[in-house]
């Protein structure tokens, strides 16, 4: 499955915390997963093609191993076309295809298949998904907590000035009279 990654040598490098999925996290993410299907695949492929598999572990193989297989190349494919498809990828994609991986090797135990592979590490966090999942050092929290207050005060000035401006200008606005709108002129 791998193979076209090698054009990306620093993509295997392990990341630090950063504040924002870069593309680089996401080629990462991608080797990391063809991988770790590669792996469950090396594992499982051997033992599907014997005679005495169970029928009920032939057709698990078969509805529901096998297609997230062709899902998942459809997918690095797609991904691996640009930077620019990559960074429209929301990262929730990425961690959803680990989830899928980890599913199918609980799934194969579950059909008493031993596996001999590892299970796949889990992808690398941003400093926002550290501190609001608490696995952060302080500096992590306190830039949590600083982002929610900034987007809470944003809010409320948002609020305010779209009050203000209703107010002002909403259909309850009372017209000036005529009064108020002439200018007020020196008596000589």
């Amino acid at each position: 499955m791998g193979g076209r990654w090698d054009a990306y040598p620093d993509a295997r490098a392990a990341p630090g915390a950063s504040l924002v999925h870069t593309s680089e996290d996401r080629v990462r993410a991608l080797i990391q997963i063809d991988a770790d299907l590669t792996n469950v695949i090396a594992d499982l492929a051997p033992l599907m093609s014997s005679p005495e598999v169970p029928a009920a572990t032939s057709q698990w193989w078969t509805s529901e191993v096998l297609p997230i297989v062709a899902d998942w190349q459809l997918f690095r494919d797609h991904e691996a076309r640009s930077w620019v498809e990559r960074s429209a990828t929301d990262w929730s994609a990425y961690v959803a295809w680990i989830d899928a991986i980890r599913a199918v090797r609980s799934s194969a135990r579950s059909h008493g298949i031993a596996l001999s592979t590892p299970d796949p590490a889990s992808l690398p966090e941003t400093v926002f998904e550290r501190g609001a999942r608490g696995r952060g050092g302080f500096g992590e929290s306190i830039w949590t907590i600083g982002r929610a207050l900034l987007y809470a005060a944003i809010g409320v000035t948002g609020f305010v000035g779209m009050r203000e401006a209703w107010r002002r200008f909403g259909p309850t606005a009372r017209p000036t009279t005529d009064k108020q709108s002439e200018p007020k002129r020196k008596s000589a």
